[in-house]
């Protein structure tokens, strides 16, 4: 899932990065369109990369644990919106606790499940990253019986958080300081099929998805005190 997303997301020149040209504002946000005939643990069709940065005022610390937190996911993740969240499996990577690879859980009032996320967050005083990818029933159930994880279909979507200046130490960096640096990225299914390009009306869903989600965020600074939950 980590090679995957660190693929998707580099300026390297087997990325030939769009930039949306017909929606005013729209300069930040650029994508990718992904064909797949043949490679093993990626959906076959098409797919698309979109991502954008933005300067964000609040901390890294701040903000690494609000995006990594289930109980904050509804707040800025569209398909959880009016879904619970729950990590309900985990493992540690390091004596750092908040460095974990996390399955979670998206539920209805009703506790019907809709969605399992598998999660990997990261945290060091340099950056941060909390990358996700949805799985189905099945593939959970394959994992848990030891299945090989390489087949499994995973199109990552994730963040990396990286201050925006001189910073304090990683728990101690509670204040906003000088901010962060935050970029997104989304990888989604457009088309079983294969295509070249995709549609306007898809580029404009896209932009949507990718904007609503930064506002949501950005909501969530000025209202500050939303954090205060997810400090620990």
């Amino acid at each position: 899932m980590m090679r995957t997303f660190v693929s998707d997301i580099n300026t390297s020149i087997r990325n030939s990065w769009i930039q949306i040209p017909s929606i005013p504002g729209s300069a930040d946000v650029k994508f990718i369109v992904k064909n797949n005939s043949d490679e093993i643990g990626k959906p076959l069709g098409t797919s698309v990369v979109f991502t954008t940065s933005l300067w964000v005022n609040a901390s890294p610390y701040q903000l690494f644990n609000f995006l990594r937190h289930g109980s904050s996911r509804k707040k800025w993740d569209l398909l959880s919106h009016h879904l619970s969240v729950r990590e309900f499996a985990y493992m540690n990577n390091g004596k750092n606790l908040k460095n974990r690879v996390s399955l979670m859980r998206a539920f209805t009032p009703e506790d019907k499940t809709e969605i399992f996320y598998i999660q990997k967050s990261y945290t060091d005083s340099m950056a941060s990253y909390v990358v996700y990818a949805p799985l189905d029933e099945s593939s959970l159930k394959g994992l848990a019986n030891g299945s090989n994880p390489n087949i499994v279909m995973i199109l990552p979507s994730g963040f990396v958080i990286c201050p925006s200046g001189l910073q304090g130490n990683d728990d101690d960096d509670k204040n906003n300081g000088a901010g962060t640096i935050l970029t997104i990225a989304f990888h989604i299914v457009e088309s079983t099929n294969i295509r070249s390009i995709i549609s306007p009306e898809s580029v404009e869903t896209l932009y949507k998805v990718i904007t609503d989600t930064v506002s949501a965020i950005s909501d969530a600074v000025v209202y500050n005190n939303m954090f205060k939950t997810w400090l620990m």
